[in-house]
């Protein structure tokens, strides 16, 4: 937005320096007046357009088209996060079942395959992470139990 508003007064900048100059250099008469006219015309056209954008309808039903293309993405991204997130909960609420002090799970997971966890707890039992691990299919160094500070 503010790289579109510099754009904006920028040209109308150049399009004044350009018109004042212009009128400099034409001899005096009819052509001058008309030149000037002409040179006025273009600088509130320019100065005009911003509100001319906001209703052109044809820019604004191609700008409809590319959202209504872009939504079925969208709903496949926010369909995975769900995904995961249940499968986040799902998962500590069976770890709480065996281990009681976990608080919180967070998974690093990539197209639906679980890469490593993450768990805040209480408090630290020993064998914790080997056990998770061979019950996930993980590497004992892929998780990381922390307690909270």
């Amino acid at each position: 937005m503010t790289e579109a508003f510099t754009a904006y007064i920028k040209t109308i900048t150049a399009l004044i320096v350009f018109s004042a100059t212009t009128s400099l250099f034409l001899p005096n008469g009819t052509f001058r007046q008309y030149t000037k006219w002409v040179l006025g015309v273009l600088v509130l056209t320019a100065m005009i357009e911003p509100i001319w954008r906001l209703f052109d309808t044809e820019h604004t039903e191609i700008t409809m088209h590319q959202m209504v293309a872009v939504q079925p993405e969208y709903d496949t991204q926010l369909q995975q996060k769900w995904v995961e997130k249940t499968a986040e909960q799902t998962i500590l609420t069976e770890l709480q079942k065996e281990y009681p002090q976990i608080l919180s799970v967070d998974m690093q997971q990539q197209d639906g395959v679980i890469h490593g966890m993450e768990m805040i707890v209480e408090e630290k039992i020993a064998g914790m992470e080997h056990n998770i691990a061979k019950k996930y299919g993980l590497e004992e160094e892929n998780i990381l139990i922390n307690t909270p500070s």
